[in-house]
Protein backbone atom coordinates (compact mmCIF):
# COMPACT_ATOMS: atom_id res chain seq x y z
CA UNK A 1 0.00 0.00 0.00
CA UNK A 2 2.80 2.17 0.67
CA UNK A 3 4.67 1.41 -2.48
CA UNK A 4 1.52 2.21 -4.61
CA UNK A 5 0.93 5.69 -2.50
CA UNK A 6 4.82 6.66 -3.30
CA UNK A 7 4.18 5.91 -6.68
CA UNK A 8 1.22 7.80 -7.45
CA UNK A 9 2.43 11.00 -5.42
CA UNK A 10 5.32 10.98 -7.39
CA UNK A 11 3.44 10.56 -10.49
CA UNK A 12 1.52 13.87 -9.06
CA UNK A 13 4.60 15.55 -8.04
CA UNK A 14 6.25 15.15 -11.61
CA UNK A 15 2.95 16.45 -12.84
CA UNK A 16 3.01 19.36 -10.96
CA UNK A 17 6.54 20.11 -11.49
CA UNK A 18 6.26 19.81 -15.28
CA UNK A 19 3.28 22.19 -15.12
CA UNK A 20 5.19 24.89 -12.55
CA UNK A 21 8.19 24.72 -14.99
CA UNK A 22 5.69 25.21 -18.11
CA UNK A 23 4.29 28.25 -16.13
CA UNK A 24 7.67 29.38 -15.32
CA UNK A 25 8.85 29.46 -18.86
CA UNK A 26 5.90 31.38 -19.76
CA UNK A 27 6.29 33.72 -18.06
CA UNK A 28 9.78 34.47 -18.56
CA UNK A 29 9.54 33.90 -22.24
CA UNK A 30 6.82 36.33 -21.91
CA UNK A 31 8.98 38.82 -20.24
CA UNK A 32 11.88 38.53 -22.64
CA UNK A 33 9.59 38.75 -25.43
CA UNK A 34 8.26 42.47 -23.95
CA UNK A 35 11.73 43.85 -22.80
CA UNK A 36 12.47 42.60 -26.26
CA UNK A 37 9.53 44.46 -27.79
CA UNK A 38 10.22 47.41 -25.46
CA UNK A 39 14.18 47.79 -26.41
CA UNK A 40 13.84 47.13 -30.36
CA UNK A 41 10.59 49.72 -29.68
CA UNK A 42 13.27 52.36 -27.97
CA UNK A 43 15.96 51.45 -30.62
CA UNK A 44 13.40 52.30 -33.64
CA UNK A 45 12.68 55.92 -32.15
CA UNK A 46 16.29 56.38 -30.84
CA UNK A 47 17.71 56.16 -34.50
CA UNK A 48 14.82 57.96 -35.91
CA UNK A 49 15.61 61.09 -33.32
CA UNK A 50 19.46 60.24 -34.62
CA UNK A 51 18.54 60.68 -38.21
CA UNK A 52 16.66 63.85 -37.42
CA UNK A 53 19.61 65.41 -35.65
CA UNK A 54 21.62 64.42 -38.54
CA UNK A 55 19.55 65.95 -40.64
CA UNK A 56 18.95 69.28 -38.76
CA UNK A 57 22.83 69.57 -38.02
CA UNK A 58 22.96 69.28 -42.25
CA UNK A 59 21.19 72.61 -42.60
CA UNK A 60 22.62 73.97 -39.41
CA UNK A 61 26.11 73.23 -41.26
CA UNK A 62 25.49 74.59 -44.47
CA UNK A 63 23.23 77.88 -42.90
CA UNK A 64 26.72 78.51 -41.23
CA UNK A 65 28.69 78.11 -43.99
CA UNK A 66 26.99 81.03 -45.59
CA UNK A 67 27.32 83.35 -42.75
CA UNK A 68 31.18 82.52 -42.91
CA UNK A 69 30.86 83.16 -46.58
CA UNK A 70 29.02 86.65 -46.13
CA UNK A 71 31.77 87.43 -42.94
CA UNK A 72 34.80 87.10 -45.53
CA UNK A 73 33.50 89.27 -47.97
CA UNK A 74 32.52 91.84 -45.52
CA UNK A 75 35.76 91.41 -44.52
CA UNK A 76 37.59 91.68 -47.96
CA UNK A 77 34.93 95.11 -48.51
CA UNK A 78 37.04 96.97 -45.83
CA UNK A 79 39.60 97.34 -47.84
CA UNK A 80 37.47 98.49 -50.45
CA UNK A 81 36.99 101.19 -48.17
CA UNK A 82 40.49 102.20 -47.23
CA UNK A 83 41.09 102.07 -50.75
CA UNK A 84 38.59 104.78 -50.98
CA UNK A 85 39.44 106.64 -48.30
CA UNK A 86 42.95 106.58 -49.06
CA UNK A 87 41.77 108.08 -52.43
CA UNK A 88 43.03 105.23 -54.56
CA UNK A 89 41.15 103.51 -57.86
CA UNK A 90 37.91 101.39 -56.94
CA UNK A 91 35.16 100.22 -58.98
CA UNK A 92 32.36 102.11 -58.77
CA UNK A 93 29.95 99.29 -59.89
CA UNK A 94 30.82 97.70 -56.57
CA UNK A 95 30.67 100.53 -54.26
CA UNK A 96 27.15 99.82 -53.35
CA UNK A 97 27.15 96.43 -52.34
CA UNK A 98 30.01 96.87 -50.32
CA UNK A 99 28.29 99.77 -48.79
CA UNK A 100 25.63 97.39 -47.90
CA UNK A 101 27.60 94.26 -47.00
CA UNK A 102 30.09 95.74 -44.37
CA UNK A 103 26.82 96.55 -41.96
CA UNK A 104 24.73 93.55 -42.90
CA UNK A 105 24.30 91.71 -39.86
CA UNK A 106 23.46 87.63 -39.54
CA UNK A 107 21.29 85.43 -37.40
CA UNK A 108 21.80 81.44 -36.67
CA UNK A 109 19.29 79.31 -38.07
CA UNK A 110 19.27 76.17 -35.58
CA UNK A 111 17.06 73.52 -36.11
CA UNK A 112 16.61 71.74 -32.90
CA UNK A 113 13.22 69.70 -33.13
CA UNK A 114 15.36 66.41 -33.75
CA UNK A 115 16.80 67.67 -29.75
CA UNK A 116 14.18 68.73 -28.76
CA UNK A 117 12.44 65.38 -29.49
CA UNK A 118 15.16 63.72 -27.64
CA UNK A 119 14.75 65.58 -24.96
CA UNK A 120 11.04 64.89 -24.28
CA UNK A 121 11.69 60.90 -24.59
CA UNK A 122 14.77 61.15 -22.43
CA UNK A 123 18.64 62.01 -23.45
CA UNK A 124 19.06 58.42 -21.14
CA UNK A 125 17.44 56.95 -24.79
CA UNK A 126 20.88 57.47 -25.93
CA UNK A 127 22.92 54.94 -24.35
CA UNK A 128 26.22 55.79 -25.57
CA UNK A 129 27.69 57.90 -23.03
CA UNK A 130 30.24 59.91 -25.38
CA UNK A 131 27.72 60.41 -27.79
CA UNK A 132 25.04 61.36 -25.54
CA UNK A 133 27.34 63.94 -23.92
CA UNK A 134 28.52 65.34 -27.72
CA UNK A 135 24.81 65.90 -28.49
CA UNK A 136 24.30 67.85 -25.11
CA UNK A 137 27.57 70.27 -25.67
CA UNK A 138 26.41 70.82 -29.30
CA UNK A 139 23.04 72.06 -28.59
CA UNK A 140 23.07 73.56 -24.90
CA UNK A 141 26.93 74.99 -25.68
CA UNK A 142 28.07 75.74 -29.11
CA UNK A 143 24.71 76.56 -30.27
CA UNK A 144 24.36 78.64 -27.52
CA UNK A 145 27.02 80.74 -27.74
CA UNK A 146 27.42 81.39 -31.18
CA UNK A 147 23.72 82.34 -31.47
CA UNK A 148 24.89 85.21 -28.61
CA UNK A 149 28.13 85.94 -30.37
CA UNK A 150 26.18 86.38 -33.95
CA UNK A 151 23.02 88.59 -32.40
CA UNK A 152 23.97 90.05 -29.04
CA UNK A 153 27.39 90.77 -28.34
CA UNK A 154 27.54 94.49 -29.01
CA UNK A 155 30.26 94.82 -31.09
CA UNK A 156 29.22 92.42 -33.71
CA UNK A 157 26.02 94.42 -34.28
CA UNK A 158 27.86 95.49 -37.21
CA UNK A 159 24.73 97.43 -38.31
CA UNK A 160 24.03 98.98 -34.80
CA UNK A 161 27.74 99.64 -33.59
CA UNK A 162 28.76 101.50 -36.46
CA UNK A 163 26.39 102.09 -39.39
CA UNK A 164 24.98 105.41 -38.67
CA UNK A 165 28.51 107.19 -37.27
CA UNK A 166 29.90 105.57 -40.97
CA UNK A 167 27.18 106.79 -42.83
CA UNK A 168 27.05 110.69 -41.02
CA UNK A 169 30.24 110.66 -42.52
CA UNK A 170 30.61 109.10 -45.93
CA UNK A 171 26.75 109.81 -47.36
CA UNK A 172 27.14 113.31 -48.29
CA UNK A 173 30.10 112.26 -50.68
CA UNK A 174 28.00 109.75 -52.60
CA UNK A 175 26.28 110.28 -56.36
CA UNK A 176 23.19 108.44 -56.58
CA UNK A 177 21.42 107.58 -59.99
CA UNK A 178 18.51 110.22 -60.64
CA UNK A 179 16.30 107.50 -62.42
CA UNK A 180 16.76 104.46 -59.47
CA UNK A 181 18.31 106.25 -56.76
CA UNK A 182 20.95 103.83 -56.24
CA UNK A 183 24.72 104.65 -55.24
CA UNK A 184 26.87 104.77 -58.49
CA UNK A 185 29.51 106.82 -57.58
CA UNK A 186 31.43 109.17 -54.75
CA UNK A 187 32.96 112.08 -55.38
CA UNK A 188 36.51 112.15 -56.37
CA UNK A 189 38.60 113.04 -54.53
CA UNK A 190 37.33 112.38 -50.96
CA UNK A 191 38.20 115.23 -49.06
CA UNK A 192 37.54 114.47 -45.08
CA UNK A 193 39.20 115.84 -42.53
CA UNK A 194 41.43 113.67 -40.62
CA UNK A 195 39.15 112.90 -37.98
CA UNK A 196 36.92 112.33 -39.96
CA UNK A 197 39.25 109.89 -41.60
CA UNK A 198 40.37 108.05 -38.66
CA UNK A 199 37.09 107.75 -37.28
CA UNK A 200 36.23 105.78 -40.27
CA UNK A 201 39.53 104.37 -40.63
CA UNK A 202 39.40 102.55 -37.07
CA UNK A 203 35.28 101.70 -37.54
CA UNK A 204 36.79 99.62 -40.60
CA UNK A 205 39.67 98.07 -38.47
CA UNK A 206 36.92 97.39 -35.57
CA UNK A 207 34.68 95.52 -38.25
CA UNK A 208 37.47 93.57 -39.83
CA UNK A 209 38.62 92.34 -36.26
CA UNK A 210 35.68 91.46 -35.42
CA UNK A 211 34.25 89.80 -38.39
CA UNK A 212 37.87 87.34 -38.28
CA UNK A 213 36.98 86.60 -34.26
CA UNK A 214 33.51 85.74 -36.30
CA UNK A 215 34.77 83.31 -38.46
CA UNK A 216 37.81 81.96 -36.42
CA UNK A 217 35.03 81.31 -33.93
CA UNK A 218 32.22 79.90 -36.17
CA UNK A 219 34.94 76.96 -38.05
CA UNK A 220 35.55 76.04 -33.80
CA UNK A 221 32.41 75.03 -33.20
CA UNK A 222 31.99 73.79 -36.54
CA UNK A 223 34.27 71.14 -35.99
CA UNK A 224 32.45 70.13 -33.01
CA UNK A 225 28.90 69.75 -35.01
CA UNK A 226 30.75 68.03 -38.18
CA UNK A 227 32.20 65.72 -35.89
CA UNK A 228 28.91 65.11 -33.81
CA UNK A 229 27.32 64.64 -37.20
CA UNK A 230 29.65 61.82 -38.60
CA UNK A 231 29.49 59.72 -35.28
CA UNK A 232 25.90 59.93 -35.43
CA UNK A 233 25.91 58.69 -39.20
CA UNK A 234 28.30 56.22 -38.29
CA UNK A 235 26.09 54.72 -35.25
CA UNK A 236 23.32 54.78 -37.76
CA UNK A 237 24.96 52.92 -40.36
CA UNK A 238 25.99 50.61 -37.59
CA UNK A 239 23.20 49.43 -36.67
Amino acid sequence: MSGKYFKNWKNKWEVYFVEFISVFLAVILAFLLNSWRSDHKDEITKNKILLEITQGLSKDIADMEGNIKAHKRAIKSCDFWRAILNNKDFDPEKLQDNYIYTFRDYFILENKSGYETLQSKGLELIQNDSLRNKIINVYEYDFYSLKMLEENYAECQFHESYFNSFNDIIAPHFVFSPENGEIININKPLNLSVEDRNILMSYLMKIETNRKFTVAYYSEKMNNINSLRDDIIEVLQYN
